[in-house]
């Protein structure tokens, strides 16, 4: 636009210096000439200027377009924010753990609640020569199939503040559910206790929970090395217990103490010993658990919660030892005039390599069968007793590979309502592989076992070690043939 006026003013210097006298006219020209470049100067000073404020009109535009653009993501982002803000209050935390589970912790960590679950889908094929005739173990050569052998809910966390916590845990039983008998699957509590750290390591627990008694049976199912617990496991089962527990724990040692409505032991007339007894209903004249705990190496208390050792893991060794001592009636009505003595002992040693893992054990107990009927004394003495021996190893970061042996006697003498004991043993090799796309929160176990002795009943009223079917095998007929078990399972923690 001022370019034209230039022009003008060139053509008007020139002009005035044709008009000029002659004498004059070179000078004339030359103050002309002198002009002309001093507004040709002006007028790129001028040009420059109107450019560079173009510029900074084009610039101021984009970033004022940017910054419309910024403010309306910040504008969404605090309206979301508000938005979540609504579900709690004090500023609350929410989340996920990975395996671990949902949870909700309010912001001075006083209140927090944890929510997870198990599911355990499993595949089962078993063989047995001589299969027994009890219900649905027989008489089939094969028995194959799938089952939901766990669904677990769980509720942990903490109230009024981080010295008071707690544990609710129910599982749906594994009853059947079809349109002929109907949905006979019901929701059954296992843990639900309350517990108080006291300080300078002592706590104080109350409710039902597991007794410090088997370390096997301790390490929850989520945790196994194998597709299930062992069969010593299952004949020695001690289940949930009701009663109250106190324990000491330091870096090194940790001592634990049990009391209760007792604890299931394999003699008959104990079984009453399960986690539906109440005080006015519990035959139980008392009952007792100790346990003491020693480790050593780099691993803390909780990488002996489970059975493997993942390759880079802390090393370590842990000891434990647990007494046993209760006293019970065959039945309420019957009272201690009937009651007779359970004892027992197991020691145990588990130890974390980082990458390799052994757990190994012994249990023993000693008692007497009593008989059910009003006045009838205890008649056989038993003394089981077993041991197992366990290894896993990683060959890669993901595949362990494992394999176990178990070992259990009867030592049983007399006999159970006319009927003679039949010592049986129990031997049995179960071996495979974990699979872990998640670790312990998502992973797959095939295994084989195999029982190189019978696992029939010996007497009436006493379940022979192949009575748990969790573990995939039957009761064979008294001195029956081995039988064997090849089990999948995929697991889902969340």
């Amino acid at each position: 636009m001022r370019r034209p006026a230039g022009f003008l003013a060139c053509g008007s210097a020139l002009l005035l210096a044709s008009m000029a006298p002659a004498g004059d006219e070179e000078q004339a020209l030359d103050a002309a000439l002198q002009k002309i470049s001093r507004l040709e100067a002006t007028l790129d000073a001028v040009n420059s200027r109107l450019a560079q404020l173009e510029q900074e009109d084009e610039e101021a535009w984009l970033d004022e377009s940017r910054a419309a653009q910024i403010r309306g993501v910040v504008l969404d982002v605090l309206a979301d924010a508000e938005t979540r803000a609504s579900y709690a209050s004090d500023g609350a935390l929410a989340g996920y753990d990975p395996g671990k589970g949902f949870f909700l912790q309010s912001a001075d960590g006083n209140y927090y609640l944890r929510v997870s679950g198990q599911i355990q889908a499993r595949y089962v094929l078993n063989r047995a020569e001589d299969p027994g005739t009890f219900g649905a173990n027989g008489p089939a050569e094969y028995k194959y199939g799938f089952q939901m052998r766990r669904v677990k809910i769980t509720f942990s966390g903490n109230v009024v503040d981080p010295s008071w916590t707690y544990k609710l845990q129910g599982a749906f039983n594994r009853g059947a559910n079809n349109k002929t008998s109907g949905n006979t699957s019901t929701f059954l509590v296992e843990d639900a206790w309350i517990n108080k750290d006291l300080g300078d390591g002592f706590s104080v627990k109350v409710g039902q929970f597991k007794a410090p008694w088997m370390q096997e049976d301790l390490v929850g199912s989520s945790r196994q090395l194998a597709v299930e617990r062992s069969l010593l496991a299952g004949y020695f089962e001690q289940n949930y217990n009701r009663g109250a527990q106190i324990q000491w724990q330091s870096e090194q040692l940790r001592l634990r103490g049990w009391t209760g409505n007792g604890i299931p032991t394999p003699f008959a007339g104990d079984s009453h010993n399960v986690t539906s007894s109440n005080w006015n209903t519990d035959p139980t004249v008392y009952s007792f658990v100790a346990r003491g705990e020693a480790k050593f190496g780099d691993a803390a208390w909780k990488d002996f919660e489970d059975f493997n050792s993942f390759r880079g893991g802390k090393t370590g060794v842990m000891l434990g030892i647990s007494g046993l001592y209760q006293r019970y009636a065959t039945s309420e009505v019957f009272g201690d005039a009937n009651a007779t003595l359970v004892s027992g002992v197991t020691a145990d040693v588990t130890v974390n390599f980082g990458g390799a893992s052994l757990f190994s054990y012994v249990i023993w107990e000693s008692g007497q069968d009593a008989e059910t009927f009003p006045g009838n004394q205890p008649l056989g003495t038993r003394n089981p007793w077993g041991f197992l021996v366990q290894g896993g190893y990683f060959i890669t970061d993901d595949v362990e590979l494992f394999t176990r042996y178990e070992y259990g006697s009867l030592d049983a003498s007399g006999s159970l309502m006319g009927i003679p004991y039949a010592d049986n043993d129990l031997s049995a090799i179960t071996a495979g592989f974990n699979w872990f796309f998640a670790k312990n929160a998502l992973k797959f176990t095939l295994d084989y076992g195999i029982s190189l002795n019978t696992l029939g009943r010996p007497a009436y009223g006493f379940e022979g070690y192949g009575s748990n079917s969790g573990a995939g095998y039957r009761e064979d007929v008294p001195g029956g043939e081995y039988q064997w078990s090849l089990r999948a399972q995929m697991q889902l923690l969340f």
